[in-house]
Parts: structure tokens; sequence; C-alpha cells
């Protein structure tokens, strides 16, 4: 994290306070955010190479090849509409989004 701290300084007469990081866990999440997209890489390229083996036709493995990434981002898109987070469905019922608002 980048200095938390240098952004609150005392206002309106308020004393400073003093902030201290226990523990960062951002390279934690920034390292398994890097694994999610290496996984995901590795993936689609393991079942484009099922389909191939399959088919076995360059031509006719493309267009499901081509299929894949599309229906992940339509997903994410259809999920990014009512605003609905990862792991969340729509039989949940509305939720506020960690912005606050619907």
């Amino acid at each position: 994290m980048e200095e938390p701290a240098a952004g609150l300084p005392g206002r309106n007469g308020l004393p400073r306070f003093h902030l201290d990081i226990l523990y960062d866990r951002s390279d934690t999440i920034r390292e398994s955010y890097t694994d999610v997209e290496f996984t995901m890489v590795l993936t689609l390229g393991l079942v484009v190479m099922v389909i191939f083996l399959f088919l076995r036709n360059l031509s006719a493995t493309i267009i499901p090849s081509l299929a894949l990434p599309f229906s992940i981002v339509g997903t994410f898109a259809v999920m990014y509409l009512p605003q609905l987070q990862p792991g969340q469905s729509f039989h949940d019922g509305p939720h506020p989004s960690p912005s606050g608002s619907w």
C-alpha cells in the first residue's frame, strides 16, 4: 500500500494520528489475481486443444474457440448490468453494491 496515512491530515482542529500497517494483504491479492488470469488463459488453451483433437479440423475449431471468450465476456456483462458480484446470483435478490448504490 502506498502510504495510506499520508492522505489523512488532521482537520478542523482534530488531532493528527499515526497509522501503522500491521499486515499488508495487497501483495497476496495481486498474486491471486495473476493466478486467476493464468488459470483462465491455460483453461482456454486446453479447451481449444480438446476441441481440435475431437474435430481434427482447424477451420472447424475456430468458431467454437471464438465462442468461448465471447461467452465469458457476455456473462460478466450480464452480471454488470444489475451490479451483481461474482458468486452472487439473480435468485439472491437485490443487494447494494460496495459503492452503496443499487
